[in-house]
């Protein structure tokens, strides 16, 4: 298995832009997930404390495509840190 794999094309354009380092603890996977998942927390309060303001569709559009490439990082990072974890404990 190689050290960095490429993120999704779900959370970039390209995958040969974005890594992730398999080589990372455990905790700094769920750290870094955990900060894109309170990102996509704070868009969805945003959306419902304006949802009488902003014009819906033009926002709920902008909004999707802010917050799919942060819940697919969100995924992938936790993804890769349960496997890592199990790897881990196997070697133990």
């Amino acid at each position: 298995m190689p050290d960095m794999i490429p993120l999704t094309t779900l959370s970039q354009p390209h995958e040969d832009v974005l890594y992730v380092n398999l080589q990372a603890p455990v905790d700094h996977l769920m750290g870094t997930a955990e900060r894109r998942l309170e990102s996509l927390s704070v868009l969805l309060r945003l959306l419902e404390d304006s949802a009488d303001e902003m014009p819906m569709p033009l926002g709920v559009a902008r909004l999707s495509a802010s917050l799919a490439p942060l819940l697919e990082e969100a995924r992938q990072l936790y993804e890769l840190a349960e496997r890592k974890a199990r790897q881990v404990q196997a070697g133990a």
